[in-house]
């Protein structure tokens, strides 16, 4: 009989992934990686001078550059990049139902200070955002409402506002494993089947296509501008994380983790243990002891915050979460316990 799953032989990513792809017992991410040294970088660059120097000649003394931010060390790092290349960000932030971290909110709040940005806050309606957050966990184990907000609504602002463009970080697609190649417009053609039709003020691009992407050197950017972390802050150390300076600004939206984990067989210790593999800050070895011993773990801070920001008491959000559990993946060992029946090795 043949395993349902497989691991990529230089990470330690599985193939239930959605939408993976392997070649050769590789998953696409490292491929993709390894393929950097083959991409002609200066000519992107030069497509993306283009870009700003249009920008300037529509926006000469206003905003030029909308920058969605959640007080994260990438949003750091965007902003950063945005004035260091010479455009003048404008900073949006969607808030959501969860509870702030502290680190997180320190870290939004410092951000306009620190670049001498203007910042606007959105807040969508919270009957309508918790309802929804609520239905779609209920039917799909999973809350996608609250990445949909964070691409469509800075398209809405911008293009409203005539802002020429909106900078956004990676391209989740190309990045982490799912498509082959990758486009100057694939972010234009993501926010548009958000949005069902096409941005015509303002241009949506990943800067991962123009930049090499690595957010570890990201963070190193954020440090340099005053970015705190978890423990810092917060005193907080995650369990089924192997860093405290990632996803750390709004605590129950966190739970997603723990929902792909059940879902899939991997969490977010595989994530990121992956993206260090290939950028060479862990060997595989040492991946593997990680993923073995802290992979899916459930924090009880980010369980509660979950269960407070919906309202659905914590057992019954365990109960929901449960139903979606691919059984093919764990082998029950107990009441309410389970194991994964494939590791990486």
């Amino acid at each position: 009989m043949t395993d349902p799953i497989k691991f990529c032989n230089t990470c330690v990513m599985p193939s239930t992934r959605p939408g993976s792809i392997f070649k050769d017992g590789k998953c696409q991410a490292c491929i993709n990686y390894e393929n950097r040294n083959l991409i002609f970088w200066v000519g992107r660059i030069h497509q993306l001078d283009d870009l700003i120097r249009r920008a300037k000649l529509e926006c000469p003394t206003g905003p030029n550059c909308l920058v969605p931010v959640s007080g994260g060390k990438d949003s750091y790092y965007l902003v950063h990049k945005a004035i260091e290349i010479g455009l003048t960000p404008i900073l949006l932030r969607v808030n959501d139902i969860f509870t702030m971290s502290h680190a997180g909110k320190h870290n939004l709040e410092a951000m306009p200070n620190e670049f001498c940005c203007d910042m606007i806050e959105h807040t969508i309606n919270p009957y309508v955002y918790r309802s929804t957050i609520v239905k779609e966990f209920n039917e799909y184990g999973n809350f996608p409402y609250v990445d949909k907000t964070i691409y469509s609504i800075p398209v809405t602002y911008a293009e409203k506002y005539s802002i020429p463009i909106i900078l956004y970080g990676e391209n989740p697609m190309y990045e982490y494993g799912t498509a082959e190649t990758e486009s100057m417009y694939d972010c234009m053609e993501m926010t548009s089947k958000l949005l069902d039709y096409k941005p015509i003020r303002t241009t949506p691009i990943f800067m991962s296509y123009f930049y090499p992407w690595d957010g570890a050197e990201n963070y190193k950017v954020a440090r340099a501008h005053g970015f705190k972390t978890l423990e810092e802050l917060d005193l907080w150390k995650r369990h089924g994380n192997i860093e405290n300076y990632d996803q750390i600004d709004s605590i129950g939206w966190q739970f997603s983790n723990y929902l792909k984990f059940l879902k899939f067989g991997f969490g977010r210790v595989t994530d990121i243990a992956s993206r260090w593999i290939r950028a060479g800050y862990m060997t595989r070895e040492e991946a593997i002891e990680a993923v073995i011993a802290k992979d899916g773990q459930l924090d009880p801070r980010i369980w509660d915050d979950f269960s407070k920001s919906t309202g659905i008491n914590p057992v019954k959000v365990l109960n929901i979460a449960d139903k979606f559990r691919n059984k093919d993946l764990f082998t029950e060992i107990g009441d309410y316990d389970w194991e994964r029946k494939y590791l990486p090795s």
